[in-house]
């Protein structure tokens, strides 16, 4: 299935939310039939924007997209990012660091993180 990767971790599917970083923090993305609840900031930004590339995410991959508006479905589909295609060759000339040219040696390192709900 697109857009959908195998965790051996946890034994189950995982799909990525649309945003590459988030799914590092959430251990490589969203775990297959679970259900996430998306606490918005004051402004609601920052909770539409993750609720829109996941739509995206899903739809980009052929998945079955359930969303629940009172909008239509043009105007939910016009607020969905485009899809974006990254570019594979990167110029030397512009894997130089000019200001932080300290950190061109150092490694990239991984991020997980747990967190423990106690019963």
């Amino acid at each position: 299935m697109n857009g959908v990767k195998r965790s051996f971790k946890l034994s189950t599917f995982l799909i990525s939310t649309g945003i590459p970083s988030f799914d590092e923090l959430l251990g490589g993305g969203v775990a297959s039939g679970s259900i996430i609840l998306v606490e918005p900031d004051f402004h609601q930004t920052y909770a539409k924007q993750l609720l829109n590339l996941f739509v995206a995410e899903g739809i980009l991959s052929g998945h079955s997209v359930f969303y629940g508006a009172t909008e239509t479905l043009d105007r939910l589909l016009r607020k969905l990012p485009d899809n974006i295609t990254p570019v594979d060759e990167v110029n030397e000339e512009t894997t130089d660091l000019k200001i932080a040219w300290r950190y061109q040696n150092v490694s990239n390192t991984k991020v997980s993180i747990f967190v423990l709900i106690p019963m």
